[in-house]
């Protein structure tokens, strides 16, 4: 029986090691306490919304998983999935096809990530620079074009906010198909070691032969894809957007992978991690939602939320 308990400790103790369990224990208890505080939180139809907008955000959130293990950071989002938006949306009611549509998106994010991947791999610009660049670049020459231009979305163009798989919302198949291959890719793949050695010890990595520079190089891309098939499903959800949409939406990204209990300082994080912050992030909206909480709050909420998660990171790594 001593053995059984010991080994039963150690179990405990190696699940709650790992990066994921501790929001994934607050996210469980979270939801049991708002759906017996809150009317309207626990029904299926309220569980489907919440899926549906922690969606946007997790397939970004994946590829900057990734990205933030390898050591690096992306805080051109926002920017990118704005632009994309008009992209795909101007697009997508051209050629009236949004699976063509979301082709020509996707090569377009590929492009910008490679702009942030040469500006940090090969010019040697520090990532959260180079970003913040190309943040700043896409937003401004958006503003420029757009102006204050509303586009309204419609036909083709919706078909990745509204459209359903067997009776799921498309976004949420996607968010799930992801997953699976970014799991695959992190667990199963020598790219995937490679990020975590790239991030775990940056010099080591390059002195045992790893191609560190390429790697995040394809990271940058796979960010650039991720706000691709983001935006797509933005311009289905909200129908209409301005040259300052998407504005804040690099936050919320970064937020959901710091959330789920990836380290900012790069070598530790999980697959599930990005998906766990984005469904806290979105519990957390849509309670504040249900209980009238002005919308004028929210950052103060969310910084509040983010400032205790790193707090216990930080705690948790002393002790």
């Amino acid at each position: 029986m001593k053995g059984f308990g010991r080994t039963t400790v150690e179990i405990i103790n190696r699940l709650f090691d790992r990066p994921e369990t501790p929001p994934l224990a607050f996210l469980v208890l979270l939801m049991a306490v708002l759906s017996v505080s809150t009317p309207g939180f626990f029904s299926a139809s309220n569980f489907l919304g919440i899926m549906q907008q922690a969606a946007p955000i997790a397939l970004v959130a994946l590829a900057v998983n990734l990205i933030i293990i390898s050591g690096e950071i992306d805080i051109s989002m926002g920017s990118m999935v704005a632009v994309l938006a008009f992209v795909f949306a101007g697009t997508a009611q051209s050629i009236g096809d949004p699976w063509s549509a979301m082709i020509v998106t996707i090569l377009c994010g590929a492009a910008f990530g490679c702009v942030n991947g040469l500006l940090t791999t090969a010019a040697g610009v520090p990532s959260i620079i180079a970003t913040l660049g190309t943040l700043m670049v896409l937003r401004g020459a958006l503003l420029i074009l757009a102006g204050d231009m509303t586009l309204y979305a419609e036909g083709a163009a919706r078909f990745f906010g509204t459209a359903r798989v067997l009776g799921v919302p498309v976004e949420i198949v996607l968010m799930v198909v992801l997953t699976l291959v970014f799991g695959f890719i992190s667990r199963q793949t020598a790219f995937g070691r490679y990020t975590y050695a790239a991030g775990g010890n940056v010099r080591a990595a390059r002195n045992l032969g790893i191609p560190v520079d390429m790697v995040k190089f394809c990271l940058f891309v796979l960010v650039g894809i991720g706000c691709a098939l983001t935006a797509g499903v933005f311009v289905g959800q909200v129908a209409s957007m301005q040259a300052n949409a998407a504005s804040g939406l690099e936050l919320k990204i970064i937020a959901a992978v710091v959330l789920g209990g990836t380290s900012l300082s790069g070598g530790r994080g999980a697959n599930l991690s990005p998906i766990i912050g984005a469904l806290l992030l979105s519990v957390i909206l849509n309670a504040t939602a249900l209980n009238r909480v002005p919308p004028t709050f929210e950052s103060l909420i969310l910084g509040l939320i983010i400032l205790a998660a790193v707090t216990f990171v930080g705690l948790k790594s002393r002790l």
